[in-house]
């Protein structure tokens, strides 16, 4: 009898643990932070702590976390990675993380970069040069040893796909991944300032860098609608044999719609790159008005020694092909860092290329003419 009452008792205080862990971490939610565009994460603010969520391409949860102010003494039952903010050291690991970053006023918080070469920002390559940013080595074969003896509050991956990535694992370190540049709309991806705010106690902030890039954004948007002439674009270039072009559903086809343009492959499915042949796109861009990103050439004599056939090309022919390097890139381009946070720019490029009068006073950020 004593046995059956002692096991009865067990139940009950487990039962009751459980209970009183469920009631902690779901108790009313203070607000849920609005998210216009993007999907690959999600916060919710309680009393006292936040929650964040990240989800892959297919809307599914990867992972969560609870953000907790350091000095805040709440005591929480959970089971889930607790991140205390603001953080002050942190790794990153995709040159998009120094924009959102610098925009929050914490560059002087990275201390780890892979392969520093590709910083393009003037102000955190100075970081850099000082010694206050380690080189960790190859993204894809990191300095393990490095980031351990650095021992960041937090490491920002990239992979964005099944939460941290695998190769961070091992490591006892709180890992966030970003999955950005996987968001579909372009503003889906500057509105990932929202995530990286959580982690420096900026919500605030964050909001009002986001809401200024939406609004220039969308005025850019409707001044291109004004637009009398609708000319027809392509975009991608060749690469192992085959020509590697936005799908339609691509944050790229976004923004040629959103300038005004016809996009040849803008009934394509798909949200990232087409792989076609070339006598394929030849066929169905070459009477194209304008060709974006043809890939590493700096001039169009460098593009007719690659391949003859492209001479043969209606934006060859008018001088009409534009990229967003240079041959000042030393390594770092500038749009891989930027564009993700500032896709008003990107915008106001196309629409400056394609439509001239109507931002005349507009000079472009990215893109430059092929000569």
């Amino acid at each position: 009898m004593k046995n059956i009452i002692r096991v009865i008792v067990l139940i009950s205080f487990v039962f009751a643990c459980k209970q009183e862990k469920k009631q902690v971490n779901t108790q009313e939610i203070s607000s849920v932070v609005k998210l216009n565009y993007a999907e690959g994460f999600g916060i919710e603010n309680y009393k006292g702590y936040s929650k964040l969520s990240i989800f892959n391409t297919k809307a599914e949860l990867t992972a969560e976390y609870i953000i907790v102010k350091k000095g805040n003494d709440l005591s929480l039952k959970t089971d889930l990675p607790i991140i205390k903010t603001p953080i002050s050291k942190v790794i990153i690991t995709s040159t998009t993380h120094v924009s959102y970053l610098e925009y929050l006023s914490e560059e002087n918080s990275i201390i780890g970069f892979p392969t520093t070469k590709y910083i393009s920002s003037p102000k955190t390559k100075k970081l850099v040069d000082i010694g206050q940013i380690t080189d960790l080595g190859n993204s894809n074969k990191p300095n393990i040893e490095l980031i351990v003896k650095l021992s960041p509050d937090l490491l920002i991956d990239y992979s964005g796909f099944n939460g941290s990535d695998d190769k961070y694992k091992r490591l006892n370190l709180p890992v966030v991944s970003s999955g950005a540049w996987l968001e579909k709309h372009p503003l889906a991806r500057a509105e990932w300032v929202k995530f990286f705010a959580l982690l420096y106690d900026k919500q605030k902030l964050g909001d009002s860098i986001y809401k200024e890039i939406e609004s220039k954004y969308n005025n850019i948007k409707e001044i291109s609608k004004t637009a009398e002439n609708i000319p027809s674009v392509f975009s991608g270039s060749m690469f192992q044999g085959m020509w590697n072009v936005p799908a339609g559903g691509s944050y790229m086809a976004k923004f040629f719609e959103d300038a005004s343009t016809d996009y040849v492959w803008k009934d394509s499915e798909g949200v990232g790159s087409l792989h076609l042949s070339f006598e394929s796109v030849f066929t169905k861009a070459k009477d194209s008005d304008f060709w974006f990103s043809p890939g590493m050439f700096y001039s169009k004599e460098q593009l007719a020694d690659k391949n003859k056939y492209y001479t043969n090309l209606k934006s060859y022919k008018q001088n009409n092909i534009y990229n967003y390097i240079s041959r000042e890139d030393s390594g770092s381009i500038m749009f891989f860092e930027l564009a993700s946070i500032r896709p008003d720019l990107v915008l106001a490029d196309i629409v400056k290329i394609t439509h001239p009068d109507l931002l005349s006073e507009y000079e472009n950020t990215f893109f430059t003419k092929l000569e």
